[in-house]
Parts: structure tokens; sequence; C-alpha cells
């Protein structure tokens, strides 16, 4: 007489072993996506961070060259400016408004239109013998508003 061994293979996973995987596995997916998310939202405030501090420069710079233009006519030019224009040859083709800027309206036509540009001007000394200038460039994200300041000191002996 033959016996037969019945062997009953059930191969495969169970439904605990799938949904745990898959679990898993999900979460895995998640974690990346929100990684990869705020990596990305970072990499775009830098991005501004540096269109910020190239506004900012290109002001300082703009008025080093305006000192050294007149510094007689480049001392009457004191208060509170903004300069949300591209900047021209001189002061009165710059067109700067007095006063902060009162919306984020872009530095002229360049892309992104996110930012503006306000300086603060003073002087000192009796007659003039220093200006010292503020350039504040300002942006809207979505946690609030972020910026960047730069200070000069411009002396008639510069």
């Amino acid at each position: 007489m033959i016996i037969k061994n019945k062997s009953n293979f059930n191969a495969g996973f169970s439904l605990i072993e799938i949904l745990v995987f898959v679990t898993i596995f999900g979460l895995f997916f998640v974690l990346a996506i929100a990684v990869t998310t705020a990596s990305l939202r970072n990499m775009k405030v830098t991005e501004r961070r540096i269109y910020a501090v190239r506004y900012a420069e290109e002001m300082i710079e703009w008025l080093r060259s305006e000192k050294e233009a007149s510094w007689a006519d480049f001392v009457t030019h004191t208060g509170t400016f903004c300069f949300n224009k591209v900047l021209g040859n001189n002061w009165s083709l710059s067109a700067p408004t007095t006063g902060l800027c009162p919306t984020y309206t872009g530095i002229g036509s360049l892309p992104p239109v996110i930012f503006k540009r306000d300086v603060v001007v003073s002087s000192s000394g009796s007659p003039v013998t220093q200006i010292i200038v503020k350039v504040t460039v300002s942006w809207q994200e979505t946690n609030g508003v972020e910026k960047v300041e730069q200070n000069a000191r411009f002396s008639i002996w510069e």
C-alpha cells in the first residue's frame, strides 16, 4: 500500500503582510514628496534672495556713480526713496518716488516682479562730509516678508 502524503503548500503572502508592505511603501513615498517639496521651497527662497542681493548691490553701485559724478548734487538728495524702476543715467532719470515703496510691484519690468527697493539716504556733518545709505530689498514669501539690507557710507574723499 502506498501512502500519499498530502501537503498543502500555499505559496504567497498573507493579507496582513501585503497591508504592512503597502503601508511602509506609501509612507516612504509621502516622506520623499515632503522632503522634495521643502527642498524646492528653500531653493526658491534662496533664488529670490540672490535676486535681492543683486538689486541691493546694483543700487549701491549706482549711488556710488552718482557720488562720483557730482558730490554737490549727490548731497542734496537725502530722505527715503522708492527705487522700483530701472536705474537711469542720473537721479532725475531714475525718477525715484519719495517715501517707502507702497507695494511689491517688482523692480522695473525685470522678472520676478515680487520685489520692492527702499533707500534711506542721510547726511552727516556741516558741511556734509558723509552720506549714509541703507538699501532694503524686500519681497513676500508664504511665511511672511523676507528682506536683504545693505549699508554704505560715502564721503567726499573716497
